[in-house]
């Protein structure tokens, strides 16, 4: 509609008038414009563009509102579902794993789950399925998880209790009674495995385990698998590695390994314990390495225990390959202010057994056992260096009591 000016009266009522109906027009054009963006303010987030904080407030599992499932199906990027204000002490999923990996039934990266403390709550598998799937390897992130405990997670050809496609990050949570049962020698890990980097504070891998169930297939990281992993006053303990073979036949690097952690890059351990794991192969010929720990990178472990592990192979508490035969970037050992004790292997190094240039500071060795290199058995296979970089540097270390052949 078009108001022509001339056409008006020029009378001073009749061009009140004419303002009026100016004024009356204007009002009803805007009305439906401001009516839309109070739509939009009303019904639209309060967070714009901000992580928001998600209770959870329903102990059930079939997605439901307020449910676990229902809350991390709502959740954004960078938000934190809190299970604070649960009055439960268990989650007990219906059957299948929370899948919010990117093609999941809900993708969202760089979530959070903030516990009320690992002794107050439990998220289960149930013995009938593993517990989360997370991670976009198109836009890398972070699954965090805080105050917690994570049990009874079960899966054939993947990890028990969660695999992440990125980094996964452990603050004061246990995880524990995790299987895993395989036929494909890749990425095991009997409790989780991370793609990306494992972080682990003042948190708990125990008790859980990968079993290979042909005559080809290795196993690997009986508690975890994990590119890299770094451990901070936290604990690996319990588990166990199984397989009939110790080297899968078509990768010499994927081995039967790992009964605690199998790291395939770099590892730091600091003011942590890998104990009682193990790791078996069981047909002749064959055997398992790296009862407590297997790192094919650079390992640095300070103020730690590797203690009570056991390998049917080499390298009781720990084993140290070449990263890769026949060529490797400079990868080594280093051990310092840490114990390595009470460990037994079947063939080599009852304590360790490096095949990298290791040095071993203000430490202990003893109480082992193998049939060759009860302490410690350090070798050099196929390294194109020079010889001067192939060392064993011990400094201020006891080496004792450590046992070999029949004693």
């Amino acid at each position: 509609m078009r108001i022509v000016e001339r056409s008006l009266p020029r009378d001073g009522g009749a061009l009140g008038k004419t303002m009026d109906t100016r004024a009356m027009l204007r009002r009803i054009r805007l009305r439906p414009l401001a009516a839309c963006v109070a739509a939009t303010l009303a019904f639209a987030p309060l967070r714009i563009g901000l992580a928001a904080d998600l209770p959870v407030t329903s102990c059930a599992d079939d997605g439901s509102l307020g449910t676990l499932r229902s809350v991390i199906g709502g959740a954004d990027e960078g938000d934190t579902i809190d299970l604070t204000r649960l009055t439960c002490s268990t989650i007990t999923l219906a059957g299948t794993p929370i899948d919010i990996g990117w093609l999941g039934d809900y993708p969202v990266n760089g979530l959070t789950l903030q516990g009320p403390g690992r002794d107050l709550l439990t998220i289960s598998g149930g013995g009938m399925s593993p517990i989360f799937t997370a991670g976009n390897p198109q836009k890398w992130g972070r699954f965090t998880l805080n105050d917690l405990t994570i049990a009874h997670g079960v899966k054939y050809n993947g990890p028990g209790c969660v695999y992440d496609a990125t980094d996964l990050v452990l603050n004061r949570v246990t995880v524990t009674d995790c299987h895993s049962t395989v036929s494909v020698s890749f990425r095991n890990g009997g409790a989780m495995c991370v793609v990306g980097t494992l972080q682990m504070t003042d948190s708990l891998i125990s008790d859980s385990g990968t079993t290979a169930i042909d005559d080809v297939t290795a196993a690997s990281g009986g508690g975890a698998w994990a590119d890299r992993a770094m451990l901070i006053n936290s604990s690996i303990s319990g588990n166990q590695v199984s397989a009939r073979v110790g080297t899968d036949r078509y990768d010499s690097q994927l081995r039967t390994g790992g009964g605690g952690l199998y790291v395939a890059n770099d590892v730091t351990l600091t003011n942590s314990t890998i104990s009682g794991n193990s790791v078996i192969a069981t047909d002749t010929g064959e055997n398992g390495r790296g009862g407590g720990l297997l790192v094919r990178g650079t390992a640095t472990i300070t103020g730690s225990t590797i203690e009570g592990n056991s390998a049917d192979g080499d390298g009781g508490g720990l084993f140290k390959p070449i990263y890769v035969y026949n060529f490797d970037p400079g990868t080594t050992l280093t051990i310092e202010n840490s114990s390595i004790a009470g460990n037994w292997a079947g063939s080599a190094g009852g304590g360790l057994v490096s095949e990298r240039p290791t040095t071993l500071a203000n430490s202990t060795v003893a109480f082992n056992e193998s049939v060759l290199g009860g302490g410690v058995m350090f070798r050099l296979t196929n390294i194109p260096y020079d010889s001067a970089l192939g060392t064993l540097d011990l400094q201020s270390t006891i080496l004792a009591g450590n046992t070999t052949g029949a004693g």
